[in-house]
């Protein structure tokens, strides 16, 4: 069996940087009164949470 530090992590569903950084990047097009420049960012964002998380779940 693997090491039980990471347990169920296999079972997390892929996609939640994504949707968290395109929610953050609605809050910023609003502030901006550019929604399509917010979802731009947000998006950019979105995956950099989810190369991050990757990055850390490597190991």
């Amino acid at each position: 069996m693997k090491d039980e530090k990471n347990t169920g992590s296999s079972r997390r569903p892929r996609g939640r940087g994504i949707g968290t950084g395109i929610a953050i990047g609605v809050g910023i097009g609003v502030a901006m009164d550019n929604l399509a420049i917010g979802v731009g960012v947000g998006i950019a964002m979105g995956f950099g949470f989810e190369f991050i998380n990757r990055q850390k779940n490597k190991d």
